[in-house]
């Protein structure tokens, strides 16, 4: 891939340029360009000028067999292989001196289940279950971090270990069906980008290291009365925490070890029904439930729950040509919904999520 990247935008680190970085002051009235004319403005001002060879690839073997009438086993095995060479030119003038860098990471990650299917009771039927895999990624990340005069790269590889058990079960009228698991997310090597603290470095340095854990349960049910009619209710409760988390910081180390991580809510709930009202007439309504999450890494301010309400309808048009009307109406209650960012040296923002808003949308088959 041959990559070239133009910005935009008030550049120059002087008092008569502002110290700014390809700044572009747009007005939220009108959308304008305030600080067009700045005598500093650059115009597609060439950033990036460099050649990257990927090479990834990988190979899977997976068996499945039954080991009696009611147990079955599964083993899996994948390897795979990434490899990088990036080539940046110099552009005097962006201050990027270029440099070559090269990479190359490879893994086996395995897999295995194993499902056993219990007797059926009053007409109920259930299986439990116990599944292990593993996830791989190089860590390599998108192509301009291996620009070496604006990345420090110190990488390993990552790998999650997931392990799981449940149960799964249903009436023999199909009335009811359910599902009960508990899972664990073990990460290592968590990619994080921070401030260099090397002087005669790049400003960022790209680390790994960390490590995180994630685990919890998950519960569901599906409730069918009636022909046509469905009700579906989905909870997970997650416990999620920085096993390790160092890295360096502008001036000290940035430790969050035993934090919960930015973003992960503990409740999530889901709840959903669908009821065919006639031959023209399928309605359908949706209820999100998401819990407050931490804002900052440090934990000490936690915000962004919000209860999300959604309805729908399809109706079948009686026409020659088959053609359907979708409504909907998303964000029925109008609820103020934002997701925040905010470190604990950097102000905290939100943005907002759409309002309430009605769609409709005609369909035709032919």
């Amino acid at each position: 891939m041959d990559e070239r990247d133009f910005w935009s935008g008030e550049y120059g680190f002087t008092p008569q340029c502002r110290f700014r970085f390809f700044q572009i002051d747009i007005s939220y009235a009108t959308g304008a360009v305030l600080n067009a004319d700045a005598p500093c403005f650059q115009r597609d001002f060439l950033l990036t000028d460099g050649t990257v060879r990927n090479r990834f690839w990988g190979a899977y073997f997976q068996d499945e067999w039954a080991a009696s009438d009611r147990l079955t086993v599964t083993l899996g095995l994948r390897y795979d292989d990434f490899r990088r060479r990036a080539v940046f030119r110099p552009i005097p003038a962006a201050f990027n001196a270029g440099g070559r860098l090269a990479a190359s990471e490879n893994a086996f990650s395995p897999k295995a289940s194993v499902a056993y299917r219990l007797g059926e009771r009053d007409g109920t039927r259930g299986t439990v279950y116990a599944s292990y895999g593993r996830g791989f990624s190089s860590n390599f990340g998108p192509l301009f971090y291996f620009d070496p005069a604006l990345y420090q790269l110190d990488l390993k590889p990552m790998t999650i270990d997931s392990y799981e058990v449940g149960y799964k079960g249903k009436t023999g009228s199909g009335i009811l069906a359910w599902e009960a698991a508990l899972f664990r997310h073990d990460q290592r090597n968590r990619l994080v980008t921070t401030t260099n603290p090397n002087p005669n470095a790049p400003s960022t340095l790209l680390t790994t290291g960390q490590r995180y854990r994630s685990q919890g349960v998950e519960l569901s049910a599906v409730v069918r009365p009636a022909f046509g009619t469905s009700v579906s209710v989905n909870y997970s409760y997650v416990d999620a925490v920085w096993q390790e988390y160092r890295v360096p910081g502008a001036t000290s180390e940035v430790d969050l070890t035993g934090n919960r991580p930015v973003g992960v809510p503990t409740h999530i709930f889901n709840f959903s029904a669908q009821r065919r009202f006639a031959s023209w007439l399928n309605g359908r309504a949706d209820l999100y439930v998401y819990g407050d999450y931490p804002i900052t890494g440090d934990n000490r301010v936690e915000k962004g729950g919000y209860e999300l309400l959604n309805l729908s309808a399809t109706i079948t048009l009686p026409t020659r040509l088959p053609m359907a009307l979708d409504l909907a109406v998303t964000n029925v209650l109008d609820r103020d919904i934002y997701s925040y960012f905010g470190t604990d040296t950097q102000p905290t923002y939100a943005t907002p999520s759409a309002p309430r808003q009605f769609r409709a949308t005609i369909r035709a088959s032919f």
